[in-house]
């Protein structure tokens, strides 16, 4: 059978990945999409219980998580083959 001209090996050779992202993006945003929605309702029992440096850690990781799923996307985005990708 014939090779097409975009087998995966020409494709790393290139700098660029076969998938579409990488795990470790996929595993930023999975975990921080968990994080976020629990840091902040434990920053809300926090602030309800009067531990407000506590509330203010809490939130300052949710922001955090945020960023970081953000540039993860960002990540991926710039994987694609160009500005006609599918992905």
């Amino acid at each position: 059978m014939g090779r097409s001209p975009r087998e995966p090996q020409e494709r790393i050779r290139r700098g660029r990945s076969e998938a579409p992202g990488t795990p470790r993006d996929v595993i930023h945003i999975l975990i921080g999409s968990f994080a976020v929605p629990v840091a902040l309702v434990l920053a809300v029992a926090a602030y309800l219980s009067g531990a407000i440096v506590l509330t203010v850690v809490l939130i300052v990781i949710a922001i955090g998580a945020v960023v970081d799923i953000v540039l993860a996307v960002r990540r991926q985005k710039g994987l694609g083959a160009g500005p006609r990708s599918r992905g």
